[in-house]
């Protein structure tokens, strides 16, 4: 499991068009790469990170039936 931290380090592959459409942007702003880069991730957060795949919504919405399922099962019998 990643251990969580208040900064962590990431490193990626990407196809060449976007690694090139990153970097463009970036020069255009005078930051690295990785600095843009993180603040995709970062926006992305910011938005409550959306599932960003049909199996990763799946996933998600299973991980939010569990939850529920788990806070009714700590619920006294008959209130729910």
């Amino acid at each position: 499991m990643a251990r969580l931290t208040k900064a962590g380090t990431l490193s990626l592959h990407t196809r060449h068009e976007i690694t090139d459409e990153i970097v463009r942007r970036a020069d255009a702003m005078g930051i690295k790469k990785g600095t843009f880069a993180a603040l995709i991730l970062e926006r992305w957060y910011s938005q409550g990170c959306p599932p960003v795949s049909m199996p990763d919504e799946l996933l998600q919405q299973a991980a939010g039936k569990m939850i529920l399922i788990a806070a009714d099962r700590q619920a006294p019998y008959g209130k729910k």
